[in-house]
């Protein structure tokens, strides 16, 4: 008789419980008034099946299981009274776990909807119609991020969380293989993974052949302490950014030099200042990865060929075109090296840089030699691919969306429990039996 309904409503796994089901709506809302077949049932005090109907208590449940209107079961809950030692007690109740006043469905469906990094917990309340709160107390009661195992190769690296607070930064530890977060430290402070890494067991740091991270010392000294037998790598592409940066600086440097000059007579030829601000991604970006195609140069109505306005560029200052060219030097060494041929090419660059007369590319020579064991480990190779943190990267960003999404992070145990459910998918629930 009720068959549509149960289905539509998906009651079907208790559709053998219902006595009645009714369906009553008013402007917003559907209500699904129900009553269930009587179960015979011990006193929970005496443990004696003797009692009788008292009355029934109507409750309330929210239960989200479509998005054109909010949905209502309305139960009609007996509440009994027994005979034997005269105290009351409810019959069982199929529909919630007793903690939230939501159905079972609608829990898991907004566990499910919270496995997408891109939602939010004001999105989930809004969408189950449910408060804030509520979508968060459920969180943190179903949600147990246990750490994974050290795996063998392991990147680590930090996200900015917050400004302003004791530690803005937090550890990522990830597999490198699975692509999956092993853990999120609360902090990447030295003293703090000393900590952390003392409770693991020797075996399983052993098993770490390989750790891949950014020119950060303190990682490293934490994982000559506790991981001996693992090579360090130094990510590639983090070694590469900071040539970008002095470069970037320096660019910076030269166009507001350029933009303080007197402003007159300026022209193609010598507004510096202006093309070096409206062009800077060719100053950034890999000389080989430029098209050339004519660009138009809006301020002078006219347009430049692309290699001669980089050219024109590279122009405004010596020491702008010194460092570009030494950074595409390192580029084509980290492109075209390999784990045979790197330590030969970089000893004679770390030779090159450290007696260089540019004080910033000497200090660079400097971290290029105090990092020469890790950078030659970067081009340790699998099934064709060098060990770095680019999969970190990539996840990164998905981290960055769940703190911006959150308006940023209050409480490190949630935000965490958060990452690792949504973007490993596979962190079990605590679901009661």
């Amino acid at each position: 008789m009720y068959d549509n309904i149960i289905k539509t409503y998906e009651f079907e796994h208790i559709k053998n419980k219902i006595k009645t089901i009714n369906v009553t709506t008013d402007k917003r809302d559907l209500f699904l008034h129900i009553k269930l077949n009587p179960e015979k049932e011990c006193c929970p005090f005496c443990n004696i099946a003797n009692y009788v109907i008292n009355e029934y208590v109507k409750s309330k449940i929210t239960h989200s299981i479509t998005i054109t209107r909010k949905t209502y079961i309305i139960f009609y809950r007996r509440r009994y009274k027994c005979k034997t030692c005269n105290k009351t007690f409810y019959e069982n109740d199929p529909f919630t776990d007793h903690k939230f006043r939501l159905s079972k469905l609608t829990i898991m469906n907004i566990l499910d909807y919270l496995k997408d990094f891109n939602h939010s917990f004001t999105s989930a309340a809004r969408y189950f119609n449910t408060s804030v709160n509520t979508v968060i107390n459920l969180f943190d009661h179903y949600v147990k991020a246990e750490r994974n195992k050290l795996p063998k190769v392991l990147c680590i690296d930090e996200v900015h969380i917050k400004s302003n607070i004791k530690y803005p930064y937090a550890c990522i530890l990830f597999d490198f293989h699975k692509s999956k977060i092993v853990d999120v430290l609360k902090t990447r402070r030295k003293e703090y993974l000393i900590r952390y890494f003392e409770r693991f067991s020797i075996s399983e740091l052993d098993n770490v052949e390989y750790v891949v991270m950014d020119l950060w010392a303190p990682y490293k000294d934490v994982v000559r302490r506790f991981m001996p037998k693992a090579k360090i790598v130094a990510d590639a592409f983090n070694v590469v950014t900071n040539i970008n940066r002095i470069l970037d600086k320096k660019r910076i440097q030269v166009m507001n030099y350029y933009l303080k000059l007197e402003n007159e007579n300026l022209n193609y030829s010598n507004d510096f200042g202006y093309l070096l601000k409206k062009f800077s991604w060719m100053i950034r970006h890999n000389k080989k990865n430029i098209k050339g195609r004519y660009l138009w140069i809006y301020k002078y109505k006219f347009s430049v060929y692309s290699m001669d306005l980089l050219e024109h560029l590279l122009s405004s200052n010596k020491e702008l075109k010194e460092i570009y060219d030494l950074k595409h030097i390192y580029q084509d060494f980290n492109s075209y090296s390999n784990i045979e041929t790197a330590e030969e090419t970089l000893l004679d660059l770390i030779d090159r840089f450290r007696n260089h007369n540019i004080v910033e590319i000497r200090e660079y020579g400097k971290t290029l030699n105090r990092w020469k064991k890790e950078i030659i480990n970067s081009f340790t190779k699998y099934d064709g691919v060098r060990y770095s943190n680019g999969r970190l990267e990539s996840t990164n960003r998905n981290i960055k969306t769940i703190i911006r999404n959150a308006f940023g992070v209050t409480n490190f145990e949630r935000f965490r429990a958060r990452v690792m459910y949504s973007i490993n998918k596979n962190v079990s629930l605590n679901l009661r039996k």
